[in-house]
């Protein structure tokens, strides 16, 4: 049963993105992620594939390791990428996270134990939206947040 959803955002680019159907985390990755021995556990429509961050490296993976063991686990090959935005007045200044898109679509599972270092929801499944524009109304950016109405 589809339903109106309202979608807020703290970044344009995260609202784009997702209305463009990827899953981008919530957390900047520039310095990585500490997920040794842990999982992330993604549906692209065949069932749950989990994906475990190993061997342990006793560091902090960095995001093209991250991205490499997703990409390199049978079942997810080409389903991770780097999503990078400019924060800052240089070029300098990025913003790294975690992209999962998939086509049809993907959901990454609540129950992976990866998912709040990599920015994705533990308390509830993530799917990826597949909306026609035309599905979205009432666009409204007050004070630096940006709040969408979705059919969905």
């Amino acid at each position: 049963m589809a339903y109106w959803k309202m979608l807020t955002f703290n970044r344009l680019p995260d609202l784009v993105d997702y209305l463009n159907g990827a899953l981008v985390g919530s957390v900047n990755l520039d310095d990585g992620a500490d997920v040794d021995g842990e999982t992330i556990i993604i549906d692209i429509g065949s069932g749950n594939v989990t994906c475990t961050f190993a061997p342990a490296k006793g560091t902090n993976w960095t995001l093209k390791e991250i991205v490499d063991e997703i990409n390199g686990t049978a079942g997810l090959v080409g389903v991770a990428s780097i999503n990078i935005k400019n924060i800052g007045h240089t070029s300098h200044e990025k913003d790294r996270r975690l992209q999962i898109d998939f086509e049809p679509a993907a959901v990454i599972s609540s129950t992976g134990t990866a998912n709040a270092k990599l920015g994705f929801s533990i308390a509830a499944d993530t799917p990826q939206l597949v909306t026609p524009s035309s599905m979205v109304r009432n666009f409204i950016e007050k004070d630096g947040v940006y709040t969408v109405l979705v059919y969905v």
